[in-house]
């Protein structure tokens, strides 16, 4: 048997109109996490994360294996990361409840550390180092990681360089 042709996806613009325009409280409460206008359409719906815009996938609630349709109430706008994350398989409520949980402290510092330990530091003694300016210096470093690699290609690989050279 062949693979499933996904023909006549909508796109995120027209994903994110149907949330907003849904009257399921549960789909209100996930419009809420993302956000309140359609433009916002590139953004993660579980950690609001951009990836370039580009990196936010048409994430299926019943999966397109499991014959989930196409429609766009069926689809939420997840960054590649946290498509990987998604809980596949589980039903649209807990799906939905996982979304609108978002990222815990405990699960970015577990995407994260490792970039840190190849930079020869940990987040922590990143932080202590940088103090309360920790955060807007490794957003900057981010952002800029991302540029360098034109996605998400090494990003790891070049944010990791730049804490080494900062923590230096």
């Amino acid at each position: 048997m062949g693979k499933k042709s996904r023909s006549g996806m909508p796109s995120r613009l027209e994903i994110a109109k149907a949330w907003l325009n849904s009257t399921d409280p549960l789909d209100a409460e996930v419009v809420r996490e993302f956000g309140q206008t359609p433009q916002e359409c590139n953004l993660c719906w579980r950690c609001g994360g951009t990836q370039g815009g580009n990196g936010i996938e048409r994430a299926h609630i019943l999966a397109h294996s499991q014959d989930g349709g196409m429609e766009p109430l069926n689809l939420m706008l997840l960054c590649v990361r946290c498509h990987k994350k998604q809980p596949d398989g589980m039903d649209r409520k807990t799906q939905l409840e996982w979304v609108c949980r978002g990222e815990s402290q405990n699960e970015r510092r577990a995407d994260f550390e490792p970039i840190f330990l190849a930079a020869g530091t940990t987040a922590e003694e990143f932080v202590e180092r940088h103090g309360e300016n920790s955060v807007a210096v490794i957003t900057e470093m981010f952002k800029a990681a991302m540029q360098v690699t034109a996605g998400n290609s090494n990003w790891k690989g070049n944010l990791s360089a730049m804490i080494r050279d900062k923590t230096r």
